[in-house]
């Protein structure tokens, strides 16, 4: 389990229909300051370290519009025969996770290369 700025991300294993897996469930909302976004980056990294060594194969998101949670449980209910769209596989959810850490990787850029904040002006 990694706390990735005030959300926990742990990993579970369990087993579905006879399939052991391992799921990654964690938030996916990056702060604002340039520090905290260096922090998460970091964060981010030492949890894709450990979801390669659990081989974690299902990612789960607790804001569903950043990985298509709510259409995968429609394709779930639809075609509930259909392989289940939650497992992606240990390559695809480290992909997932370089994902996130490239979008972080432009917060970062972008934070440091914005103007400082202007003071406001007093006038007499």
């Amino acid at each position: 389990m990694l706390n990735l700025r005030d959300a926990v991300s742990p990993l579970i294993p369990l087993s579905a229909e006879g399939q052991r897996h391992t799921v990654l469930w964690g938030g996916t909302n990056p702060p604002e300051d340039l520090a905290s976004l260096r922090a998460y980056l970091s964060s981010a990294q030492k949890l894709r370290l450990r979801m390669r060594m659990a081989r974690a194969d299902v990612e789960l998101s607790n804001h569903s519009f950043c990985d298509a949670g709510l259409q995968r449980m429609q394709q779930m209910l639809d075609d509930p025969q259909a392989d289940n769209p939650f497992v992606l596989g240990p390559h695809r959810t480290q992909q997932y996770m370089r994902m996130i850490e490239t979008m972080l990787r432009g917060r970062i850029a972008d934070a440091t290369d914005a103007p400082a904040p202007t003071r406001a002006r007093h006038c007499c």
